[in-house]
Parts: C-alpha cells; structure tokens; sequence
C-alpha cells in the first residue's frame, strides 16, 4: 500500500460518511481513476455502509416496538381486545349453533356435520390452551426478543 493510497482511505472514509468536501472530492476521484485497487475498496466501503445503515433502521425499529409493548396500557389494551373478540365468537357462535339444533327443517346430515365441526374446533381450542399453559412455563426462549 502507498502512502496516496493510506491517504485516499481517510478520503474513503470521508465520502462513505458524508463529510467529504469538494477540494478532498476531486483529491480522491484523481486517485480512484489511477488506483483500481481503491476503487474496488471503495466500493466495498460503499456496500458495507448502506447494510450497516439498514440495519440501523432495523433495530430503531426494534427498539421502538419494544418501547411500545413494554408499557403496561399497551399490553393490556391488547389483551382486552383479544378477549372481547374472543367472546363475542363463542357467544355469537353458540347462539348460532344452538338455532341450528333446535330448528326442525335442519337435515340431520347437516346438524351432526356442524356438531361435528364445532366439537372438532373445540377440542382443538382446548389442546392449544393447554399446550401453551404447559409450555409457557418451561420455555427456555422466552426471553429471547426476536
């Protein structure tokens, strides 16, 4: 390496930056047009600076959504939500189904498939409540975040 090129990598780090003015500018563009190996670097420099920046986008945003749902409102509003829409289903479902029994003209195809269906979904319900109560506290990830 030669003294203009250790000299032209401060320039580098300069333009990568942003800081470079127009005097060091031209300095550098006459060196880059001789030196191929600088370029090259340059280049890389160039690359490895826009992944950093996207990455930097990344865990701004990371943080922001932690901040977010680290506060107490935030969870709780979101677990209320849940439960509410949760209900709502089960009682707008049960409602439903029951009529569906109870009416006469329904084929008995029809309410054993529905019968079916909801037990189905039911027992389901039931297997994924009790798999996350179960594992939830063994889970040696929980605190991993992302």
């Amino acid at each position: 390496m030669t003294d203009a090129c250790e000299g032209a990598q401060i320039l580098m780090m300069k333009q990568v930056d942003g800081l470079i003015d127009d005097r060091e500018a031209s300095q550098l563009q006459a060196h880059l047009d001789t030196c191929a190996t600088c370029s090259a670097e340059l280049a890389d420099f160039v690359e490895q600076k826009a992944v950093t920046d996207l990455l930097r986008k990344r865990i701004q945003y990371d943080e922001a959504l932690d901040s977010y749902w680290g506060g107490v409102y935030n969870r709780l509003e979101q677990r209320i939500g849940w439960v509410l829409i949760i209900a709502g289903t089960c009682i707008l479902t049960g409602f439903g189904l029951t009529q569906l029994m109870l009416e006469p003209e329904v084929p008995v195809w029809m309410r054993i498939g529905v019968g079916s269906l909801a037990a189905g979904a039911l027992v389901m319900l039931v297997s994924v409540i009790r798999w996350r109560l179960v594992t939830g506290k063994k889970d040696k990830y929980t605190e991993v975040i992302r």
